[in-house]
């Protein structure tokens, strides 16, 4: 029995890696050549960056 369950684990963890190789392989093709935007005297523009969509109404100004 407990020849059986290392079989598997075995089995479920070569699984599991042989998945992962071609996930890698994408997630580093999917770079390009994006730079961040600038700004005219070349700082990051952060302009947008910061959302305030989980102010609650008391911080928002609604009663």
């Amino acid at each position: 029995m407990m020849r059986t369950r290392e079989i598997v684990t075995a089995c479920g963890l070569a699984f599991v890696m042989a998945l992962a190789v071609p996930a890698a392989g994408v997630a580093q093709s999917a770079e390009s050549n994006w730079t961040a935007p600038r700004t005219a005297d070349g700082h990051p523009d952060l302009q947008r960056v910061c959302a305030h969509n989980s102010a609650s109404g008391r911080w928002s100004g609604v009663a």
